[in-house]
């Protein structure tokens, strides 16, 4: 597909899953806001300095929740999404959660993971045109549909298809009968390929029967439902590489 089937572009900790898939990383997740060129700031979510974010507690799912959103709904989506009531944030006036939706499910402590429920019809990732460095996002609609245009380049996402994006100033989403959009903050110091194949070589779909493209939305989802007992500092290390890792395999199937 991306044509990356070279075996040596694949981590080697995934070659050898049998004894164990992911190696120790030390950097972390964090949340922090962002200018945005719409009418609203983005509480967008942002790689911060490694150490900064208490990565070593207790691993489990937290929301942020859209001023917009009454405390009552976002009860009723916990329960329904988690089958239990965990701690959330309410974002203040005048920010808006990515893709503008009114819950966004993450964890505390935040390692780059988060499903958005509810999001806009029209989006445009916040992204400064003089910010340092790149940044990488996979992201998946759950459902419908969503079309993102960057630079030129167009690709249209079905229900569970994913694509990972170099971002750039004015990458837009437009977002058909979506009710939730799952979203991945990748680190290409871990994964090299990212600025490899460059922003327009990335920009294709991956269909949803990709095996690495499975796996990675089975085990995103056994961490944002808190089912995984992550609670020290290597094992949360362990699984933001073991997310990276699937990347790289989903990219080279």
């Amino acid at each position: 597909g991306f044509g990356l089937a070279n075996a040596s572009l694949i981590p080697c900790s995934y070659r050898c899953h049998v004894a164990l898939i992911l190696d120790l990383r030390e950097r972390v997740m964090g949340l922090r806001r962002t200018e945005a060129s719409m009418a609203m700031d983005v509480a967008a979510a942002t790689r911060s300095e490694p150490g900064d974010a208490g990565i070593g507690e207790m691993l489990s799912p937290f929301w942020l929740v859209s001023s917009r959103v009454e405390r009552e709904e976002a009860s009723a989506l916990s329960r329904k999404v988690l089958g239990r009531s965990v701690g959330r944030e309410r974002i203040g006036a005048g920010l808006a959660l990515p893709f503008d939706a009114r819950c966004c499910l993450t964890m505390r402590p935040d390692i780059g993971l988060m499903s958005c429920f509810d999001p806009a019809s029209q989006w445009m990732w916040p992204v400064a045109p003089d910010a340092e460095g790149g940044r990488h996002v996979l992201v998946r609609p759950a459902d419908g549909r969503v079309v993102i245009e960057q630079a030129g380049r167009r690709v249209a996402l079905k229900a569970r298809e994913a694509v990972v994006l170099a971002l750039e100033p004015d990458t837009r989403f437009s977002m058909v009968q979506i009710g939730r959009i799952d979203l991945i903050l990748l680190d290409a110091a871990r994964l090299p390929m990212l600025t490899e194949v460059g922003a327009a070589g990335l920009m294709r779909p991956v269909p949803r029967g990709n095996r690495g493209l499975q796996v990675l939305a089975h085990y995103g989802a056994l961490l944002l439902r808190g089912m995984m007992p992550l609670h020290s500092t290597a094992l949360q290390a362990l699984a933001i590489a073991h997310v990276h890792d699937l990347v790289g395999v989903m990219l080279a199937d």
